[in-house]
């Protein structure tokens, strides 16, 4: 028997098995059958929660490693920070979610829904700098980007 026509049997083995529903015959699934019928719902929320564990490593993993913990105001010691920030500048006027609704607040609504409607359409819905720190407000001057030499 040629080495292809062997392979091409083994291959087609293969496939009947996987395409009958069978799990394949080896030592993990075994094992994991036999936990499985041995222990049943603890052994199922032992995995949950081992898995758990597993994907709250790898994304404080990532919290860390990236560098966005120093960028978290919310941790312990960044009191004298979050006492800086400022919520409300005084541009934005927010809107009540809550109290009775009348003419008078329908009118309140409109006129700042119709202000920050005007506000958007400054900007370009292709604009190469619509991201930047100015146009964004995070900054009040644009400044242009650095290469790093000196002018």
């Amino acid at each position: 028997m040629s080495d292809f026509t062997h392979k091409r049997k083994e291959l087609a083995h293969k496939i009947k098995h996987a395409s009958s529903g069978h799990k394949p015959d080896n030592w993990f699934t075994r094992t994991f059958s036999r936990l499985a019928r041995r222990f049943g719902l603890p052994f199922g929320i032992f995995l949950a929660i081992l898995a758990a564990l597993a994907l709250t490593a790898m994304s404080m993993t990532l919290y860390f490693v990236s560098g966005t913990s120093k960028l978290d105001l919310s941790r312990p010691g960044y009191e004298s920070a979050r006492k800086q920030i400022h919520s409300n500048d005084g541009k934005n006027q927010n809107f009540s979610s809550s109290g009775e609704i009348n003419s008078e607040v329908i009118k309140d609504f409109l006129s700042k829904y119709d202000r920050e409607a005007k506000n958007s359409q400054q900007y370009g819905t292709y604009s190469e700098n619509l991201l930047d720190d100015a146009a964004l407000g995070i900054t009040s001057e644009q400044t242009a980007p650095s290469d790093g030499s000196s002018p």
